[in-house]
């Protein structure tokens, strides 16, 4: 987990290495937790990450028969439990990738 200093220099600088903008974007997810999200999806150990792997939440619903969709793809939909204490519903796009578009629940449990 980076600071506020440490993520305010990231954003400032043109030239960043990619565990560098993950971590920044960990940093933002937890600080400002979005309402859209794109994730990666890691079935084995059921997480959602940034694109290099870093953890933003734990995901259910991966047992699930995926549905074909009328493109001809095969969907699972999922739920999210967000590192930043948020939770998140969307599709996972199985047959065409290891992502996922997710969406911040209106009514979060307290």
């Amino acid at each position: 987990m980076i600071t506020k200093e440490q993520y305010d220099d990231i954003m400032a600088r043109r030239e960043v290495t990619n565990e560098e903008i993950s971590a920044a974007e960990v940093y933002q997810f937890i600080n400002d937790p979005p309402d859209k999200y794109f994730v990666y999806i890691n079935e084995e150990r059921h997480e959602a990450t940034t694109w290099i792997g870093e953890k933003l939440g734990h995901v259910t619903g991966l047992s699930q028969i995926p549905k074909r969709s009328n493109f001809g793809d095969f969907r699972v939909y999922i739920d999210v439990y967000g590192i930043n204490g948020k939770k998140y519903h969307g599709v996972y796009y199985k047959s065409a990738g290891d992502y996922a578009r997710i969406k911040m629940y209106k009514h979060q449990d307290k």
